[in-house]
């Protein structure tokens, strides 16, 4: 990564004046042109640029990043402080609608319909993989390793066969 950046932070800009005797181009003003100046006073601070002007970066200050970032905050914590809304409170502090009730009742048995049958495969799955796995232990135990087993002699040793 470059330590100083390809572009300058600030421009200078030559400021072009008009030589006192010329006139705008025909159909125009000297107010039609955005920098012109026609008197050639020196500026309110009195300081003489010598004709060049200073053009301002467009880059954004880091007060607005920090600005921004802190009113991110502001409004997290805010939502946060906030009770939460949920939908089945009813919203004008009256009792439930006969529909209100009734749907909820639907979505109650809904899910409960849904959690039984979650609970179901779940059950189903685990005993498949049971014997999924007897089977592989059983393929194992049937295959021959070249014919070779495994004793203990009688010093208690392991000895391959």
């Amino acid at each position: 990564m470059l330590e100083v950046p390809d572009q300058p932070s600030v421009a200078r800009v030559l400021r072009v004046q008009p030589s006192p005797g010329e006139q705008p181009a025909p159909g125009f003003t000297w107010a039609d042109y955005e920098d012109v100046q026609v008197a050639a006073a020196e500026e309110a601070d009195g300081e003489d640029d010598g004709g060049w002007g200073v053009v301002k970066s467009r880059n954004r200050n880091s007060t607005f990043h920090v600005l921004a970032f802190v009113l991110l905050l502001i409004c997290v914590w805010v939502e946060a402080e906030r009770p939460p809304q949920t939908d089945s409170q009813p919203q004008s502090g009256s009792e439930m609608t006969k529909k209100q009730r009734q749907n909820a009742a639907k979505r109650e048995a809904q899910k409960a319909a849904k959690a039984e049958g979650e609970a179901q495969r779940l059950a189903t799955l685990d005993k498949h993989k049971r014997e999924l796995e007897k089977t592989k232990i059983a393929e194992q135990y049937a295959k021959k390793d070249g014919g070779s087993s495994a004793s203990v002699n009688d010093k208690g040793h392991l000895v391959w066969d």
